[in-house]
């Protein structure tokens, strides 16, 4: 069984060379990418063509990404840009580099009761903001909890 290529990979998208998939949901894939015109590293959301085919869901798609650009907190990932192209919508944001929470726990177990106590400061101090600007998380889980380098929490995926 031969595996189809991925065609956004090495291509230029939205302003964004995509140098790899990193990650797969239910909404779409996600890339990572240098951003041309920014010159720097970031992630590119791609909504998947399934989906794209219901104005629904390119609605709540962009409406996500609407409500999440206008969050600015240390403990959230970042939105650039987001729109569509060659009938593709997108999201770019921040590049974290690190890893899930998910992953972590996966492959680590458990935290000390002073790095949970770290990282559950770092989640609500970010879903304080999102709230104070009436946005809601709705999939609070640890996959979509990102770990800097240095431990710092991001949250991920405003579902």
């Amino acid at each position: 069984m031969t595996e189809e290529k991925d065609p956004l990979l090495g291509a230029t998208f939205a302003g964004c060379k995509i140098l790899e998939k990193v990650g797969q949901g239910g909404m779409g894939a996600v890339y990572k990418a240098q951003h041309l015109t920014l010159d720097k590293t970031v992630c590119i959301k791609v909504l998947a063509p399934n989906l794209s085919k219901d104005p629904r869901n390119i609605e709540f798609f962009l409406r996500h990404a609407r409500s999440v650009a206008k969050l600015e907190h240390p403990n959230i990932v970042q939105v650039y840009n987001f729109g569509e192209e060659n009938k593709a919508y997108y999201i770019i944001m921040s590049y974290i580099k690190g890893r899930s929470l998910d992953g972590i726990i996966k492959e680590n177990g458990s935290f000390t009761i002073e790095e949970a106590s770290d990282i559950m400061i770092d989640v609500l101090e970010g879903l304080e903001h999102a709230h104070s600007k009436t946005i809601i998380h709705r999939d609070i889980k640890p996959a979509n909890i990102l770990l800097d380098e240095t431990g710092k929490a991001k949250i991920v995926d405003f579902g």
